[in-house]
């Protein structure tokens, strides 16, 4: 359906970011991009509370600050929905013209521009999860390899 955009497009709309046009399940995506906002927020009211202990504020903030961007560009895309549809299907309309070239030089280039153009994809989506397993990952790995957080978590310090 979309030859170029595909893995794009996949991500984008089981990800919640292209809102499907059943109503259940765009409210129920909605929901789950605000309870993901109402978190990020929670963390900004967690930095508040913590904010005599610069480290630990350092620690949250880094954290806390990706949240943020990545809540904005959620909500700049939701809200420019419209836009980014249109976007995408004149991406697929361009893409699907040039590749009803008879031309196997043209043809040649179309396969060889989107082969490069998916790997660039997926080497960017495996930064991604990368980022989020580590983001994530970090304050587990923390408490499983120091002794000494373990028993300041325990103790409360």
């Amino acid at each position: 359906d979309r030859p170029f955009l595909g893995p794009n497009y996949w991500i984008i709309k089981n990800m919640g970011l292209l809102l499907p046009k059943n109503l259940l399940a765009k409210i129920l995506y909605i929901i789950l991009h605000e309870i993901v906002a109402f978190f990020v927020i929670t963390q900004y009211m967690e930095l508040y509370v913590i904010r005599s202990d610069l480290d630990l504020v350092l620690t949250n903030m880094k954290i806390s600050m990706l949240s943020v961007v990545c809540i904005v560009k959620v909500h700049s895309f939701i809200l420019w929905q419209k836009h980014w549809r249109e976007v995408l299907n004149y991406v697929t309309a361009a893409d699907k013209f040039e590749r009803q070239s008879d031309d196997p030089i043209k043809s040649k280039i179309v396969e060889t521009y989107t082969r490069y153009c998916r790997r660039l994809t997926y080497f960017y989506w495996a930064l991604v999860f990368t980022t989020f397993l580590t983001t994530t990952g970090t304050p587990l790995m923390r408490y499983l390899s120091s002794s000494t957080f373990r028993e300041n978590m325990r103790n409360g310090t």
